[in-house]
């Protein structure tokens, strides 16, 4: 094979080198997680975990209530199951923001007429995620909250 380029008296141009942003600074935030089925609770704490969030993971209110007593720095986000046994998300979310008013909440539930209780927004202002979700949603849920 043979390529024919026509000549040219122009000089050769210096590749363009790609710019290069200097790194944004990294604000890490820490999610409260409480969820009562292990599975389920691994699975959003790795998802969490891989886009930088410090995830806290709980199994129930009791549980999550005990981890943000222990814990010294922001929680800056509550993501609680609406049912769980022991109690509910919704209790959980009424005590943890007395102490904690600077936490948002996201509610999750894989009980659809749960969830419609809450949509669009939970009281206050809280967002609910319909269980199953995609890792992609749940992100973008959680950016939306934190920004």
């Amino acid at each position: 094979m043979s390529v024919y380029l026509p000549p040219t008296a122009a000089p050769p141009r210096e590749p363009e080198l790609p710019r290069v942003r200097p790194p944004m600074a990294v604000t890490r935030k820490t999610i409260l997680l409480a969820e009562d089925e292990h599975d389920v609770r691994d699975l959003i704490q790795e998802m969490l975990g891989a886009h930088g969030y410090d995830v806290l993971a709980a199994r129930n209110p009791a549980d999550a209530l005990a981890r943000a007593s222990a814990f010294r720095g922001t929680i800056d986000l509550l993501i609680t199951d609406v049912v769980m046994p022991g109690g509910n998300g919704r209790d959980l979310a009424r005590h943890l923001t007395a102490s904690r008013p600077e936490t948002k909440v996201l509610y999750i539930s894989g009980y659809p007429d749960q969830g419609r209780q809450l949509e669009p927004a939970g009281e206050d202002g809280e967002a609910v995620l319909l269980k199953p979700f995609t890792r992609d949603v749940l992100r973008q849920r959680v950016r939306e909250l934190l920004t």
